[in-house]
């Protein structure tokens, strides 16, 4: 087997036509290089998790975790942080910020 450096290893598989290839792209005014093939949000990639549901999401030590467990303590995170924090989508950072426990 020869040995591939790591450079060579990320050019492999962000190249053109790659599950994780790298395109040029304007995110919020700034120019970066983003992956081609992401889901279009955060929501939409755990959306697509849920259609695993019982298969193994994680495993850590002897522990693990369902894609149906990590959909629920996800969902039980974003309820806290929209009934407990106030999280609301257009809402000023600054203003949750000040009620976070820590922060500010």
């Amino acid at each position: 087997m020869t040995a591939v450096s790591w450079d060579d290893a990320v050019r492999t598989v962000t190249g053109p036509g790659q599950i994780f290839e790298l395109v040029d792209a304007e995110v919020r005014g700034v120019s970066m290089q983003v992956f081609r093939h992401a889901p279009p949000s955060i929501g939409t990639l755990f959306a697509n998790a849920r259609g695993f549901g019982d298969r193994t999401f994680l495993v850590y030590e002897d522990e693990r975790l369902s894609f149906a467990d990590a959909a629920d303590r996800i969902d039980g995170l974003a309820h806290a942080l929209v009934h407990r924090y106030g999280v609301a989508q257009g809402r000023p950072r600054r203003d949750r910020d000040a009620q976070l426990p820590g922060v500010g």
